[in-house]
């Protein structure tokens, strides 16, 4: 990516454009109710178990030593499956906040496919509204050429994955004014931000999206591609047991159906379909189902059936699971029709996600790199009994350095010239009514990836090689 179209310094504008990416659902989408009441509970528990005086833990949850590919019970057999992985990382102070930003020929070298995950990149849904082409004088144009570039060159498959609408539609890109790439969300008193109605389309949305796939699949060349990302967010959140809003999620299924139309008069050869988020039919259980939910996704066009699951957030019995405690029907459940699986997304942290002040320090969630591994390798064999195409893993780096989950940061006023603490604070002022759990939004898909923040590989890299070795 082209750095001179990114600002370098930390400065207050974007604190705030870092407090606005709460708004976007990679943050809020598997938090149901449910979900925020039990983890209430759950700090409370921790807040009372624990002195008020309490100093941060030293981090002993990273190990550094290399897990072995036969230390668990890994496959010898021919894989059926390709290996991918996101390079999304966080960069405090610049914009957009997520990006690529290390080479993407680096990101190829771990991968069989290579995953292009851009809804962090925003839309022109202003100019996709007005003409099929994008200005090419735009910052999110240029980025989006030189992205495509570089991934070309890889000679590698592409699977691009595209936002549409979750309860706010895909935020905007802008030109900030000195040509640099803003991404602005859409406040939740605008129609854009509060379960836009496509059936009342004044501002031409529906024909910005179509136009901006159409422009996505022309310029990248993706092998597969998701119209859709994790589609059924806008189901939960503006349709769910609301009998009078059944017409709204139709006209967001007829959308999709026309994005998926439209990539194969492309290249029929194009494999295309939405994702949808697994937690929201499983009810965030590992045992659970919802049929509501799953009869939801019924009218969607696809050519396979794509999920998005990050087990390490669910609960059972008000604890939340390990990844040896995961049932063998996790996948094969959702899978009633019998169609070809692809993980659109998926990881397990490699450590623990700690809340709080440094006074007040609590483990949140407990994780470590052997519970990391042990997700792996449920996936890689989830993946050889049920007919699963694609692992595509978040991510391949880790979000964040490796202090900023496991540190509880102080006060904004207290960080001196810390980004990462000055982060913390804006996730945590986001949620004024619940500080702790911006925190949790902050933090919690931040040590996902098999290599650290700056490259290098971590214990779970051998296992994760060793799979892609199975010809």
């Amino acid at each position: 990516m082209d750095q001179d179209n990114h600002q370098s310094t930390f400065t207050p504008s974007n604190l705030t454009n870092q407090g606005n990416v709460l708004k976007q659902s990679r943050f809020k989408r598997f938090f149901s109710k449910k979900t925020i009441l039990v983890t209430l509970v759950i700090l409370l528990f921790l807040v009372l178990k624990n002195s008020a005086n309490e100093q941060k833990k030293p981090d002993t949850t990273s190990s550094n030593q290399p897990i072995p590919s036969n230390s668990l019970n890994t496959i010898t057999s021919k894989k059926p499956y390709l290996l991918s992985s996101t390079g999304i990382q966080a960069y405090s102070g610049k914009t957009p906040f997520f990006q690529y930003s290390y080479p993407i020929k680096e990101l190829a070298q771990d991968v069989d496919i290579l995953t292009l995950f851009l809804e962090h990149y925003g839309i022109p849904w202003d100019e996709f509204a007005q003409n099929s082409e994008p200005p090419s004088f735009h910052p999110w144009t240029k980025a989006m050429n030189q992205m495509a570039n570089d991934a070309q060159a890889t000679k590698k498959d592409i699977f691009l994955q595209l936002s549409f609408t979750r309860k706010a539609l895909e935020g905007k890109a802008v030109n900030d004014g000195q040509g640099n790439l803003k991404i602005d969300d859409w406040p939740g008193n605008t129609p854009e931000g509060n379960c836009y109605d496509f059936g009342n389309d004044k501002s031409k949305r529906k024909e910005a999206y179509l136009n901006y796939v159409k422009w996505m699949v022309i310029k990248f060349h993706p092998k597969y591609v998701n119209v859709a990302i994790e589609i059924n967010d806008y189901w939960k959140d503006c349709t769910k047991g609301n009998l009078f809003a059944g017409s709204k999620w139709d006209k967001v299924v007829s959308i999709e159906g026309e994005a998926y139309d439209m990539v194969k008069s492309i290249d029929s050869s194009i494999v295309t379909f939405p994702s949808f988020i697994l937690h929201v039919v499983y009810n965030d259980n590992p045992d659970g189902f919802d049929k509501g939910a799953f009869d939801a996704l019924s009218k969607l066009k696809r050519d396979r059936l794509a999920v998005t699951v990050y087990p390490y957030l669910m609960q059972r019995g008000g604890k939340y699971v390990k990844p040896q405690e995961l049932p063998q029907d996790f996948f094969n459940r959702v899978n009633k029709n019998n169609e070809i699986l692809i993980i659109a997304e998926t990881g397990w942290n490699s450590s623990t996600l700690r809340t709080g002040s440094p006074q007040s320090c609590q483990d949140l969630i407990p994780s470590n790199d052997k519970d990391q591994a042990i997700y792996l390798q449920f996936i890689l064999d989830q993946a050889q009994k049920n007919n699963i195409e694609i692992i595509d893993w978040w991510s391949n780096r880790d979000i964040y350095p490796p202090q900023v989950i496991t540190t509880c940061y102080p006060p904004l006023d207290k960080c001196g010239n810390d980004p990462w603490c000055s982060a913390d604070n804006v996730f945590k002022d986001a949620v004024k009514e619940n500080p702790q759990f911006g925190e949790i939004i902050f933090k919690i898909w931040g040590a996902m990836g098999i290599r650290t923040y700056d490259g290098t590989p971590k214990p779970i890299y051998n296992l994760w090689q060793s799979a892609r070795g199975r010809k």
